[in-house]
């Protein structure tokens, strides 16, 4: 019973700590959702709907589920497949997280900023097919109100759905499915995970971006090589390094584009 008792604190733990830290990005999002939900309303006028401020927080009802679910998956999976979160190990083992994000920090920017660099090149490069020149701007613009629920949302929500529950739980299934019997993972196996979650994290952005432009082939394509070259690296980092590290990269990226646009240097 004592021991039962102590897992299920343990896991309260693991659970309020990393819920807490994305329902933080949920709440962030609340002006893009609304954003979007009333151009949706410009587009039927004539049609009568519920206030917006209703539609508003319906709309945050799936991320709320979506982020329960992942921080329940990776809590699950990712200790088995010796994947970790410093603030995990921190409320639950009372490891040192300052001295880990020290080890890691510089890392992770370094690949934020490159990951930035890159996507910016890519999407000058597919201008010539898609009339919504600058994706990562037209069909989101780069507000200061953007950047920080970007910053919170992306850089934190998104790595535990993407990551820390999507990715961890697509390795454990390939572990299982593929290398029975086999005490850790090959690479293969998190490599398809990574890439697998990845191309899910694009088309994660599609109804946010159907929101705002319309959805030609060439768009959606635009938006799955952008944001799967983003996800490889951000899981590339979880596997390697830790969460957190993901959440830095990401968040990094976030802030470098934003910088490169405000300074127009990316127009």
């Amino acid at each position: 019973m004592k021991a039962t008792a102590s897992r299920n604190r343990t896991f309260q733990k693991q659970f309020l700590v990393l819920f807490g830290m994305g329902w933080l990005g949920v709440v962030a999002m609340t002006p893009t959702i609304a954003a979007a939900i009333a151009h949706q309303i410009a587009q039927f006028p004539d049609r009568p709907h519920p206030p917006l401020a209703v539609l508003t927080a319906l709309g945050l009802i799936q991320p709320t589920m979506l982020l329960a679910i992942s921080v329940i998956s990776g809590i699950f999976f990712s200790a088995q497949l010796g994947l970790c979160s410093h603030w995990v190990e921190r409320f639950t083992k009372g490891m040192p997280f300052r001295e880990a994000i020290k080890a890691e920090w510089k890392l992770a920017v370094g690949l934020g900023v490159l990951t930035g660099i890159a996507l910016l090149l890519l999407d000058f490069a597919l201008r010539p097919l898609i009339p919504q020149s600058l994706i990562l701007q037209k069909a989101m613009p780069r507000t200061v109100l953007f950047t920080l629920s970007a910053i919170l949302y992306g850089g934190i929500t998104e790595e535990l759905l993407m990551r820390w529950g999507l990715m961890s739980m697509l390795a454990w299934i390939g572990w299982r499915l593929v290398q029975r019997g086999n005490r850790q993972p090959r690479p293969a196996v998190i490599w398809a995970a990574i890439v697998g979650s990845s191309v899910l994290f694009g088309l994660g952005h599609l109804p946010i971006v159907a929101a705002t432009i319309p959805l030609t082939p060439f768009v959606i394509a635009g938006i799955l090589l952008l944001n799967s070259v983003a996800g490889i690296v951000f899981g590339w980092l979880y596997w390697q390094r830790s969460l957190e590290a993901a959440m830095i990269a990401h968040a990094t990226f976030h802030i470098f584009v934003s910088l490169v646009t405000w300074l127009g240097l990316a127009g």
